[in-house]
C-alpha cells in the first residue's frame, strides 16, 4: 500500500549511528535533511525549527502501532525495506545512511552533455549525486527495485546514466533525496513499529518566472513524502501528522497550523506583524 503526501511550509539527528545530513540551501531559505528523515528549515535571523512524521493505528489484532520522532530521537532509521518481510540489515542501513542533492541545473546540463557525446568520451563528468543516485534497490535484499524517481530512456528499468543517459527527476529548482523506515530497531518513542519505507523529497524554487509571480515561494520550502506500508498488516483508525517545533525569535507564543486541503503547515506568532 502506497500513499504520497505532500506538504510545505513557509515557517515551519542523531540516531544510535548518527544521521548524515544536506541542506537545501537555494534562494532565502536554509533546510537542513537528515538521513533519517528530521526537517530543519530556517530563515537566518528570523526563526528555525525542526519536524518528522508521525504515523500510529490500529492492527487487525488491536496491537497500537506508533512512530512519533522528536527531536531525532530514534523511531527512524536510514534505507529501504524488505518487500518481503519489512526488514532491514545494518550494511543497507549504513549504506543508505546519506542525503542526496542535487540542482536542476546539474541535470540540464547532463542531459545536454550526454546528447552532445561529451559524457560518454570523458569530456564532461556529472555531478556525483547524479551519478549514484538511488534509482534501484537491491533486489538481491528483495528491496524495491524502484527507489528514487528517474528518466528511463531506455525503459530497462535500470538506472544507468553512462550507458543509457538515465537522469533524476526532481522537483523544484533544488532536491534533496532520502528514504528512511521504522522498522531497523525499537523505538525510542515506545511505539510498535509500523513497518513503513519513507522516501523523501525536500525541494525548493530559485529566482525564475515562478517565483517572480508567486514571492511567497522564495522562503518556503516543499516536502514529498511517499510513505509504503512493507508490513503484513493493514492499519485501522490511523493517523499521520508532521511533528513541528519551530522558533519564532524567542521561545513563546508560537502556533501551528494546517490547512488539509491545500496540503501545507504553517507557523506563526500572532503578536508579530511582519
Amino acid at each position: 500500500m502506497k500513499t504520497t503526501l505532500l506538504l510545505f511550509t513557509g515557517l515551519i539527528a542523531s540516531l544510535a549511528q548518527a544521521q548524515t545530513f544536506k541542506y537545501l540551501d537555494i534562494n532565502q531559505m536554509k533546510a537542513q535533511v537528515n538521513s533519517g528523515g528530521d526537517i530543519q528549515p530556517s530563515i537566518i535571523g528570523k526563526w528555525t525549527g525542526t519536524a518528522n512524521l508521525w504515523q500510529a493505528g490500529i492492527d487487525l489484532g488491536g496491537q497500537l502501532k506508533l512512530s512519533g520522532q522528536t527531536y531525532n530521537h530514534g523511531d527512524y532509521w536510514p534505507g529501504p525495506l524488505s518487500t518481503v518481510d519489512a526488514s532491514i540489515d545494518s550494511v543497507s542501513s549504513s549504506q543508505y545512511n546519506r542525503v542526496w542533492k542535487l540542482n536542476k541545473t546539474d541535470i540540464d546540463n547532463f542531459i545536454i552533455n550526454y546528447a552532445n557525446g561529451n559524457v560518454q568520451n570523458g569530456s564532461f563528468i556529472p555531478v556525483a549525486d547524479l551519478l549514484s543516485w538511488p534509482g534501484n534497490g537491491d533486489i538481491s535484499k528483495n528491496q524495491d527495485q524502484l527507489l528514487a524517481p528517474f528518466f528511463d530512456v531506455d525503459a530497462d528499468g535500470l538506472y544507468n546514466p553512462m550507458s543509457s543517459g538515465d537522469y533524476p527527476l526532481i522537483k523544484g529548482d533544488q532536491a534533496l533525496f532520502t528514504v528512511y523506515n521504522d522498522n531497523y530497531k525499537l523505538h525510542q518513542s515506545g511505539g510498535k513499529a509500523i513497518g513503513v519505507e519513507i522516501r523523501l523529497m525536500a525541494y525548493a524554487y530559485g529566482p525564475c518566472s515562478v517565483t517572480t509571480s508567486n514571492p511567497f515561494l522564495n522562503h518556503t520550502t516543499f516536502y514529498n513524502y511517499q510513505i509504503i506500508n512493507r508490513s503484513s498488516f493493514a492499519l485501522y483508525n490511523s493517523y499521520l501528522s508532521l511533528f513541528n517545533d519551530i522558533d519564532l525569535g524567542n521561545y513563546a507564543d508560537d502556533f501551528v497550523g494546517s490547512d488539509v486541503q491545500d496540503g501545507y503547515s504553517y507557523t506563526y506568532k500572532p503578536s508579530v506583524t511582519n
